[in-house]
């Protein structure tokens, strides 16, 4: 598996850690940041090398980023599907819940980045 290097945005502890433990076993760098400005975000992303971003399935949390080149994930504790449609129309890469099983979560990381330039394109 080619290597991504991941950021998870504003997550949380617990999602968090059950991110990190399927990241690490499928041996991907992972960096982890508290809910920060747009702005600082995307200057980190840009520090950091980051190719695929997690974040929060709050609308502003993510709409703004969908706005940048690296591909977005959506994490929802509680996975709804209205949630899960509001995300993918307005152009995420992908949207996940718990459990995360490192199989499904390095099919995301395979696909995402195919997916979010599919899906830019079909909303512009």
């Amino acid at each position: 598996m080619h290597s991504r290097t991941v950021l998870l945005l504003g997550l949380g502890d617990s999602l968090n850690s059950e991110l990190k433990l399927a990241l690490g076993l499928l041996r991907q760098p992972v960096h982890a940041l508290p809910a920060i400005p747009v702005a600082e975000c995307r200057q980190a992303i840009e520090r950091l090398g980051i190719d695929l971003v997690f974040c929060p399935a709050e609308p502003g949390s993510y709409r703004a980023l969908l706005e940048g080149t690296v591909p977005v994930v959506v994490v929802s504790a509680r996975p709804e599907i209205s949630e899960w449609l509001d995300a993918m129309d307005a152009g995420a890469a992908d949207y996940c819940a718990p459990p995360f099983d490192a199989a499904h979560i390095g099919w995301i990381l395979q696909a995402a980045p195919h997916q979010a330039s599919a899906r830019r394109r079909a909303c512009s």
